[in-house]
């Protein structure tokens, strides 16, 4: 399962390399996203959610076209890691990264583009009888379904005159 956070691009910072003790390089960038929540009743802003996410190596560069004000969605990995300290104790550290940056819709701007009429109720409409070309259809087994399905069918096998099928095995109760 994918792990993955929507946000307005609050920073992104600039590219840096780092040495690891076994003397390998690497880079490393991070994206600080606002994905602070807000009441969907009363609009109240929650608290504020500014989570940061590496993006390492190659992913470095999937983060070039992006400008801070920008709604996202980020895709990332936990991960976490053993290490002792220098005073001997075993500690961990956990480390977010970023694999997948996509733009996703303001929803600010798409509001302020598209004014939405106000939509269309329709009118109700009482429930027929089951016609016969109907019935053949349900009779026929073309529909999906399970116990709704075979209470139909038996429904229409009587409509035009068949005999009823017996007890399908998923009516069973257990």
């Amino acid at each position: 399962m994918a792990n993955t956070i929507i946000g307005k691009i609050h920073e992104i910072g600039p590219a840096q390399t780092f040495t690891s003790r076994d003397g390998r390089g690497f880079v490393k960038r991070e994206l600080v996203l606002d994905a602070t929540r807000f009441d969907p009743y009363t609009g109240e802003q929650g608290t504020p959610d500014f989570p940061v996410l590496e993006f390492t190596g190659d992913r470095v560069r999937d983060l070039d076209g992006f400008r801070p004000g920008e709604v996202v969605q980020v895709s990332f990995a936990l991960h976490g890691q053993r290490y002792t300290d220098k005073d001997g104790r075993e500690r961990s550290f956990n480390s977010v990264r970023g694999y997948r940056i996509e733009r996703r819709a303001n929803p600010a701007q798409t509001q302020a583009a598209a004014p939405q009429a106000a939509p269309q109720q329709q009118p109700i409409q009482p429930r027929q009888p089951m016609g016969q070309q109907q019935a053949q259809y349900y009779a026929a087994g073309q529909d999906q379904g399970s116990g709704y399905r075979n209470a139909v069918l038996q429904a229409a096998r009587e409509a035009i005159g068949e005999a009823p099928a017996p007890a399908p095995y998923d009516e069973i109760p257990f």
